[in-house]
This record gives C-alpha cells, structure tokens and sequence, in this order.
C-alpha cells in the first residue's frame, strides 16, 4: 500500500527511470507522481505524508524564481536532485540566505546506489540530508547579480536609497529632499519591491555591498 507521495518535478533528465524502477523495487510504501513544473506541483493534490523532489535542470536558469515559486508552499518539504554540485552549492547557499534550510534536502544522483538508497530512505521517514560537500563548499559570491537591479530604480528612488545608506532616516531623507515622509515610504516600499529584497535594512545592505565591489572588484 503507497503511504508516502513523491512529486518529482522536472522532464526525467536528472530523476531518469533507472532511479524510478530502484524506487519501485525498494520502496513499497512510495508512489511516484511527475509533475512538469513547479506550478503544477503546487496544484497538485496534497497529501498528508509527501515530499517534492525537484530535478536541478527544474530550477535553472533562474533559480531564485524557483525558490519565490516555492516559497508559495512553505508546508511542502523540497528535496533537490543533482549532479552538478557547484550549482547545488550555490543554491544551498541561497538557502541558508533565507533562512529556509529546514524544508530542504538534496539528494546527489552520483554516488553509490546503496549510499542513494540510503539518502532516500532517510527522506520518506521525514528527515533531512544536507551532503557535506555542499556544507563544505564556498561557492564564489555572485557580484554581478544584483547591479542590473539597482538600474532600475528611478533617480528619486535611487537618491532615496543612498541617502539611507548613509544612515538617515525617513523623516531626515524628507526633509533634505523637501518632500512628506509620506512620499519617503512609498518611494522606499517601490524600491524594495524592485530590489527583490525583504526589508529596508536587507536594501541598503546589497547597495553598500554593490558599491564595494565596483571600487574592490
């Protein structure tokens, strides 16, 4: 009797059927449900016992929309199939960054069967499995990502976010900029929103850091 569900999410070039078949010849308990994307995983049918194992190609060449899609989910545990462990790193990475590791596993697709086996059974008890190499690793900090947002601010926008950068706040930026704190909050919460940040203070971080880079590259 299938008392475990497992979305895979992707088109099989990671989760291929030779793992399928290891699934089904090990794993009484589990049924296997393919859902092209990320999307449809969401609006798949939920289940009480589940986890959504998401093939690495599903999740490029834009991950940080993936894991936005994912956020939708929160309840849903998320295991990542890889073979290309400096992208499984980077991804790792931007996990940690939103302090969001506890719902996510990754399940290398390269080692030993018997190791693989193993990795997913601990993942259908409801444990997690974090594989030291992306733990170990540090991958390269992604510069470049982050300038093309700050492009598209508008000149008050911008004006506004250096100015908090030097640590004024709202009620001073207005007034230097002879507008109503009022507008100051609304220019700000555009900003952020553009940014793809979270908060004031995450803003004014990446805009520091940017500014860093140009003069340090």
């Amino acid at each position: 009797m299938c008392t475990f569900q497992i979305k895979v999410v992707g088109q099989g070039l990671t989760f291929t059927s030779s793992y399928r078949a290891i699934v089904e010849a090990e794993f009484a308990e589990v049924a296997i449900v393919d859902c092209g994307s990320l999307a449809e995983a969401a609006a798949a049918e939920p289940v009480q016992r589940g986890l959504c194992l998401v093939e690495e190609e599903a999740l490029w060449p834009e991950p940080d929309k993936a894991l936005t899609e994912l956020d939708k989910w929160p309840d849903q545990r998320v295991a990542v199939a890889y073979t290309d462990a400096r992208r499984a790193a980077a991804l790792f990475a931007e996990v940690q960054r939103r302090h969001d590791v506890g719902r996510f596993s990754f399940l290398p697709m390269d080692v030993r069967l018997d190791c693989w086996v193993a990795i997913l059974r601990l993942l259908t008890l409801g444990h997690g499995y974090i594989p030291a190499e992306l733990v170990m690793s540090r991958p390269a900090p992604r510069k470049q990502t982050f300038a093309p947002r700050l492009s598209s601010l508008t000149p008050r926008e911008s004006e506004i976010l250096h100015l908090a950068s030097e640590g004024k706040q709202n009620k001073v930026i207005a007034f230097d900029l002879g507008v109503s704190e009022h507008t100051v909050k609304l220019h700000m919460h555009h900003l952020i929103q553009k940014l793809g940040v979270r908060n004031r203070t995450e803003a004014v971080g990446r805009y520091l850091q940017t500014a860093n880079d140009s003069v340090h590259p």
